[in-house]
């Protein structure tokens, strides 16, 4: 038996629990509103969610996951929706919960001694640019997708053996010819 298919689709009091956890204003339950979070950005890709969320802090992320593991309930997460492989969208059986982290958004340290600054996984890669300008540092990475690209989504260019999750719940970006992340606490179990 796989693991996938020990999941079941989230029961009633399971989206009520994981829409408490972030507030109902920040639980997309109406069709129209999710429409955004379910289609790739080239529309080759649509799904159904029984649930969007979008935490607005690491406890809430974790608190998400822990309910998420102890209901089976199957996430999808989400950075900025710009990925070209489909991974970000839910599949059609409206069984799973997006989890966008798209508030997550916050530069939490700037360490110019070690050229790391330590960012939440919604942040957006042109921001994280206009920090590290402002800081005056270079930060390297451009994609075309910057503006909306979330480093939540990112791929370091590094061996695949290095850790990068992406529900990572902050980044350690270097300058220069090297960057790294780091996952959060909520991504271990």
């Amino acid at each position: 038996m796989s693991e996938t298919s020990k999941l079941r689709p989230p029961s009633a009091d399971t989206l009520d629990a994981l829409a408490r956890i972030v507030g109902e204003t920040h639980a997309v339950r109406d069709a129209a509103d999710m429409a955004p979070y379910l289609t790739e950005w080239r529309d080759r890709y649509q799904g159904k969610a029984a649930l969007v969320l979008k935490p607005g802090s690491t406890d809430e992320v974790s608190a998400i996951l822990k309910c998420a593991n102890e209901t089976l309930t199957a996430i999808v997460p989400q950075g900025g929706n710009t990925g070209l492989v489909g991974g970000q969208i839910p599949f059609e059986s409206g069984d799973e919960v997006v989890v966008s982290l798209e508030r997550l958004t916050h530069v939490r340290d700037i360490d110019l001694a070690s050229n790391t600054m330590t960012v939440e996984a919604g942040l957006v890669l042109q921001v994280a640019q206009q920090v590290a300008e402002s800081a005056g540092r270079l930060f390297p990475l451009s994609l075309a997708s910057e503006g909306s690209y979330r480093s939540a989504g990112c791929s370091p260019p590094m061996p695949a053996a290095w850790p990068c999750s992406p529900m990572a719940t902050r980044a350690i970006w270097r300058w220069g010819s090297k960057w790294c992340w780091r996952t959060g606490a909520c991504c271990t179990g």
